[in-house]
């Protein structure tokens, strides 16, 4: 699509992401933690895969864009439920470490920010076809972690007027 529309499927995912930031708290409250993050995860595989279907395999140009902007939108919805990933964090440490569990989560996504785009260099063109080698393992990695998201035991979410450990016996 040359220059003038390639930011397209690059807005499309920040968008996501910004719809997705009031969504993903009220589904996490309804659905719990576990089935949330993990559907998203997924989603964020299948729409990097879908823009590796369109990276790859696709010669009908308008195609291969309109399906690259398809995948960007699950994966903008997916970095959304990252954000509240430091919060879930705490689920798993003592109340005196919450904070620092949050702090190592910040400090992987910011670890994250620097090592993406070096790890990208290398990926770019590791494949016969440009971007290939990054589209696989971005899929990967957003398997990967919906992988991780079916093995921790996350506390269910606590209704208004209800604590987290009222909540736990309900469900027993």
């Amino acid at each position: 699509k040359g220059t003038t529309l390639s930011t397209v499927p690059l807005g499309v995912l920040l968008f996501a992401t910004w719809f997705a930031s009031f969504l993903i708290p009220k589904l996490l409250s309804r659905f719990g933690n576990r089935i949330v993050y993990f559907c998203v995860a997924l989603g964020g595989a299948v729409g990097a895969a879908l823009c590796l279907v369109a990276n790859e395999a696709l010669e009908d140009d308008d195609a291969a864009f309109a399906l690259l902007i398809v995948g960007s939108a699950p994966q903008g919805i997916a970095h959304a439920s990252t954000n509240s990933y430091r919060y879930a964090a705490t689920q798993f440490a003592p109340p005196a470490k919450a904070p620092l569990a949050i702090s190592l989560v910040i400090f992987g996504g910011v670890l994250s920010a620097v090592l993406g785009p070096e790890v990208s260099k290398y990926t770019r063109e590791s494949m016969p076809t440009e971007y290939t080698g990054t589209y696989i393992l971005l899929t990967a990695t957003w398997a990967a972690q919906a992988a991780v998201m079916l093995l921790p035991a996350f506390k269910p979410a606590a209704l208004p007027n209800q604590t987290a450990d009222s909540a736990e016996k309900e469900l027993a």
